[in-house]
């Protein structure tokens, strides 16, 4: 019975995988329009911000909280795991993805391919630490209390690192504030058609009589 039962749960998170991945890509249909939604309200670097800070920190919330939901239900676990991840699919629509592509067009897709490797590292160094931080000596008094514990430990973790990516995100977008303003491929928001009407009075540089034409 073991044997069907090792198999059965082979089975669940087989599935489980399969429905959390989907949701993930469907998910970016949905952050599309909030993007576009978004955009036409605020201006270019507070929807921006929203879109890959917010869901950041939600999700690194998710996870420092995962394991204390075991006791409650499963179906609430699921529903965290899911959360977590359509709110990937916000890098999809607004996040990483999006910015580095508006930022510079032309190497939008080599910038993220190399921040997609550096960050592709997490897949071999996660497992290493998971191992490390969860080798409990299965001959110890209290083993599983100490075994359950040490997952959660890695847990909140991993919710911690991502608010300190959180974090820096903000910083880097708040530090280079300017920089983001002046660039002419950002200026189809709406603080740039106010800055249009009210001329360089905020700081904004000239934009480009092609772009001026856009906004008319």
């Amino acid at each position: 019975s073991s044997g069907i039962n090792a198999e059965s749960q082979s089975v669940l998170f087989s599935f489980l995988q399969i429905g959390l991945s989907v949701s993930t890509a469907l998910s970016v249909i949905g952050w599309k329009f909030i993007l576009s939604f978004l955009d036409s309200r605020v201006s270019w670097l507070k929807c921006r911000m929203t879109l890959m800070i917010l869901p950041l920190v939600l999700r690194s919330v998710s996870l420092a909280a995962m394991p204390y939901t075991g006791n409650v239900t499963i179906t609430f676990s699921i529903a965290l795991l899911t959360l977590n991840d359509i709110l990937i699919g916000s890098a999809f629509s607004g996040g990483i993805v999006t910015l580095t592509y508006e930022l510079d067009p032309f190497n939008g897709p080599v910038v993220f391919g190399i921040v997609n490797g550096v960050g592709e590292f997490s897949g071999f160094l996660v497992p290493l630490i998971r191992a490390a931080l969860t080798n409990v000596d299965a001959s110890e008094a209290g083993y599983w209390a100490r075994y359950e514990q040490r997952w959660q430990w890695f847990f909140v973790l991993c919710g911690g690192i991502g608010i300190v990516g959180a974090l820096t995100l903000a910083m880097g977008l708040l530090c280079w504030r300017g920089e983001w303003k002046r660039h002419c491929s950002l200026s189809k928001n709406v603080e740039d058609k106010k800055s249009k009407q009210k001329g360089d009075e905020n700081g904004y540089v000239a934009l480009d009589p092609a772009v001026m034409a856009t906004l008319r």
